[in-house]
């Protein structure tokens, strides 16, 4: 049986592995139908649209392959895939990347409040809400409304959610995600405080 965090660790690799080959047939038919797909499969079971089982819930090992239900892997693979889709629509260029490598949950939401800080007590509201939702398709209708706020000028690491995702299925490993997502919060929420810990960590 794998470990939560193991699973995690598929969960990311799984999304990574996805999104570059969908960018390695970006523009093409192929893709466009396969994101089509995803959109529609958002906020519905797995179960609802055999048509995206391949491309996105292959390579994955659950804890219990002889369950009826998705293991946290599937679930958290599931729900970026689609929320990525989403967030890809109207995005054709590469200028408009919405996969941003490293840009958690909490650093987009704190980049949100650097950009505009009368939206503090909204995006604390709200990231506070996912941590408190117990089921993915809680989650899902949530990150859902909140991800198209973060991604309006900038992306987010999909990958990166997967794992955080998994991990938040699990009560043992709930809460290091809510800590991980506060001190990326607010560090991206404050530039100039990180810059000067930088500055004192390189004099030392």
């Amino acid at each position: 049986m794998l470990s939560r965090r193991e699973q995690a660790d598929l969960a990311y690799s799984a999304v990574s592995r996805q999104i570059h080959e969908l960018n390695q047939i970006r523009g093409t038919g192929e893709e466009k139908a396969l994101l089509a797909n995803l959109r529609r499969a958002a906020g519905k079971s797995p179960a609802e649209v055999p048509e995206i089982w391949g491309a996105v819930l292959s390579g994955l090992e659950t804890e219990d392959r002889g369950r009826r239900s998705l293991g946290a892997d599937e679930s958290a693979v599931f729900l970026t895939m689609t929320l990525y889709a989403v967030a890809s629509q109207g995005r054709d260029s590469r200028s408009q990347e919405v996969q941003q490598k490293g840009v958690s949950l909490g650093k987009a939401a704190g980049l949100v409040v650097r950009k505009d800080p009368e939206k503090m007590a909204s995006m604390q509201t709200r990231l506070k809400s996912v941590l408190s939702s117990r089921q993915y398709a809680e989650i899902g209708t949530k990150l859902r409304t909140l991800i198209p706020l973060l991604i309006a000028d900038g992306g987010l690491d999909f990958p990166m959610l997967a794992k955080d995702l998994v991990l938040l299925s699990d009560p043992h490993t709930k809460s290091q995600v809510g800590i991980f997502w506060a001190r990326e919060f607010v560090r991206a929420m404050s530039p100039e405080k990180k810059a000067e810990e930088d500055s004192t960590q390189e004099k030392e």
